[in-house]
Order: structure tokens, then sequence, then C-alpha cells
């Protein structure tokens, strides 16, 4: 088993929008990921790694990102965790914002009160990153998670992106490499290679 770790390491990499399609923000130094009632205030917020190793065939067996609120007015998750559905995932932009992305039918929900203002992890999303390593991802395609804010009660998730210049979104996800695949076949599209790769076997 192999583990992936990565971080934001770009501006276009982290963003949100409202579900009603609007306040999009690349730039901002947090992710909105708010739940509520209405569409003008709940938000969908988007994280992209760049470097994923793993690819069509492998096995996914535990995915997490570790998140970190800015403050105790905004550590109530009430999201669902899914993953942009497509083969390397493009960067954000304002005509294709977190919330327009075609998202896998694999969540897993996230809703606590008050997670406190330091670095945690997410509950464990392995079967949206599966879905899309299913369709034919390969090594070195870029994955989008997604937090989309859930239709009901209030709740403020809002952390630190990358622009904020600390405490960037981290991706770890272990794998089992498909029967026969070696490291060595594992070659990174455009020269890329940012994510550590640790505890090959």
């Amino acid at each position: 088993m192999s583990t992936y770790v990565d971080t934001i390491a770009a501006s276009a990499d982290d963003a949100h929008e409202a579900q009603d399609g609007t306040l999009y923000s690349e730039v901002a130094s947090i992710v909105r990921c708010d739940g509520a009632t209405t569409s003008n205030i709940r938000f969908t917020g988007g994280f992209r790694f760049t470097g994923p190793p793993f690819a069509n065939g492998d096995t996914i067996n535990t995915a997490v990102i570790e998140v970190f609120p800015n403050s105790t007015a905004n550590d109530d998750p009430n999201v669902v965790i899914k993953c942009d559905d497509q083969i390397d995932s493009p960067t954000f932009g304002s005509t294709d914002t977190p919330h327009d992305r075609t998202k896998t039918t694999a969540g897993t929900s996230w809703v606590a009160t008050a997670v406190g203002s330091a670095a945690l992890d997410s509950p464990d999303f392995t079967a949206a990153v599966q879905e899309v390593t299913d369709i034919g991802s390969g090594p070195g395609d870029a994955i989008t998670v997604l937090f989309v804010g859930n239709s009901d009660v209030l709740g403020k998730l809002r952390v630190h992106s990358e622009d904020s210049g600390t405490h960037n979104p981290e991706l770890t996800v272990t794998y089992t490499a498909a029967a026969g695949a070696t490291l060595s076949e594992r070659s990174f599209p455009r020269g890329e290679r940012r994510g550590v790769l640790r505890g090959a076997v």
C-alpha cells in the first residue's frame, strides 16, 4: 500500500461559489463551504490537487482532506464531500466554478458543530475518489474535492485557502496499485509531481 500527500499550491486550485451562481471567488483568503436553507448563502467549496499517482485499476483504501477553519465562528460543517467526476479536473474560473462541476454519485456526509479552529481531518471519502479513479484517471491527472453545502440548517464552514498564505488544505490518500503495476510505470504528465509518495511496497 502507498500513501499520497499533497497540498493546494496555486490560487486557482481552490475556490467557492454560492449555489445560486453568485459570489464566486478563487482569490479569497477563505473557502466558504456553508450549508443553509437558501441558495444565495449556501456554498460549494472546491480543492484541486494536481499530482495523484493512483490510476484506473488501483484500489483506494482511504481518503481524507485536512482543512483549517479560520475561526470558531466558522467551524460547523454541514456538507457532503464529493469529487469532480471527470478525468484531470481543471483549475477553477468564473465559467468553471466548484458548483458547476459534475459531482460524483458517491459522497460522504460531514455534519458537526464546533469542530474548532485548528487543523482537522474530514471524514473519509474513499468512495468518491474511487469513483473518479474508475472512470479512467491516470497518474498525474488532477483530482478535485468538493464540499457541497447542505440545503437545511445554517452551518458555516470557512477554511483557510491557498491565498491565506497559511494552513493550505492537504489531501491524503492511501491506495493499492493494480496487480502488475510498478511505480516506474507511473509517469507524471506535464512534467509535474508535487505530491509526496510514501511507503510504496
